[in-house]
């Protein structure tokens, strides 16, 4: 979220949820739900701040499955980082992380390192000062703001 819009972050931080009943939402959850059945440790849920697709207790692997192809990137790494740096900063080590990019097949492997955690500190001082303003930053008014799951909330229903 924070990669993509931060009016979306600010959102979701307020507990204004998504449409559930937008399209993405449901593709993105059915995807979760048929994607990777034999996984047994699915839907880890990092106490408020995020829901890991699935580790591999083996490996000490973080997976993350996405549906589409690979195209909204630097969104998906920043998420995937971001759960990287919760597990090793709540002691659960973990080697790397893939992207499972559903459609597509592509795969992209992030492995941990220390720079991953400078990074996210970094993002999270700038999400935190999001978080705390009083309202939401303004509307991008981009085209990719049509596929968004909170485009009602902030267009009421017009078209870019």
């Amino acid at each position: 979220m924070y990669a993509f819009c931060k009016r979306q972050l600010w959102y979701y931080a307020h507990y204004i949820r998504p449409q559930a009943e937008n399209k993405h939402i449901q593709m993105g959850s059915l995807a979760h739900e048929t994607s990777f059945q034999r996984a047994t440790h699915k839907n880890i849920h990092l106490l408020n701040e995020g829901v890991i697709d699935w580790i591999d207790p083996k490996t000490r692997i973080l997976h993350e499955n996405k549906t589409g192809k690979v195209s909204h990137t630097e969104g998906d790494i920043l998420q995937l980082k971001y759960y990287l740096n919760w597990l090793h900063s709540h002691g659960i080590s973990v080697v790397e992380g893939h992207l499972h990019y559903i459609d597509s097949r592509d795969i992209i492997h992030i492995p941990w390192t220390e720079t991953i955690r400078q990074e996210i500190n970094t993002c999270t001082s700038e999400i935190q000062g999001i978080i705390a303003a009083p309202t939401p930053h303004t509307p991008l008014h981009l085209k990719k703001c049509n596929g968004c799951s909170y485009f009602s909330h902030c267009y009421n229903n017009l078209e870019l």
